[in-house]
């Protein structure tokens, strides 16, 4: 209900509502008399993602359930056999994605959004509503957008110092980068060859 109220007042999804909380217990743990160090505490986990790196976590379980989710629709759905091969493509290494980072997320103890609070997926329910050709070319503009976002976001986390909160992330995004930017040029692909819009 907190989650709801969150997301009407402020005009975000559910799981942007999560960071903004998990901020706020953030703040709120580390006010007051500290009697160790935090490195000291019984709380303390080196390995728990922070700052930039929390961010990449949370926007990647996001668009990875997202992406996977629409083209489960899509695959199902097209007629064309090119959009077929791609969304089951897509869904299969978006899923595969998101389980694999969710399962890390739980080992670390890092709390993620419920899987209702990740499905806010409105480009995604846009394109699940339409049919045919209309439908196969919003879902190739939607993936054109989502694969560049991706590999920006895999490159840049590759990028970071490695240091102990942030190795497994980094190993992940180095792992996986491959397959985004494999992902980023199928779609381009596609989009050649799709027929002009009206």
């Amino acid at each position: 209900m907190r989650l709801l109220t969150c997301a009407v007042q402020n005009r975000l999804p559910q799981w942007g509502c999560v960071l903004l909380f998990a901020g706020a217990l953030a703040q709120a743990q580390n006010t007051g008399p500290k009697l160790y160090p935090a490195a000291m505490s019984m709380d303390y986990n080196p390995l728990l993602w922070q700052g930039d790196d929390a961010r990449f976590a949370l926007d990647i379980l996001h668009t990875s359930r997202c992406t996977a989710q629409v083209s489960k629709t899509v695959a199902v759905r097209t007629q064309n056999p090119a959009v077929q091969s791609l969304a089951l493509t897509m869904a299969h290494d978006q899923d595969k994605l998101h389980r694999k980072l969710r399962n890390m997320a739980r080992t670390f103890n890092f709390p993620i959004p419920r899987g209702r609070d990740l499905d806010g997926c409105e480009e995604s329910s846009r394109v699940a509503e339409l049919s045919g050709q209309e439908a196969d070319l919003a879902y190739i503009a939607l993936l054109l957008r989502t694969t560049e976002a991706n590999v920006s976001q895999f490159e840049a986390e590759v990028a970071r110092p490695q240091v102990p909160s942030n190795w497994s992330l980094w190993k992940l995004a180095e792992k996986d980068l491959p397959m985004i930017r494999s992902e980023k040029s199928a779609v381009k692909d596609i989009q050649e060859a799709a027929p002009n819009r009206k």
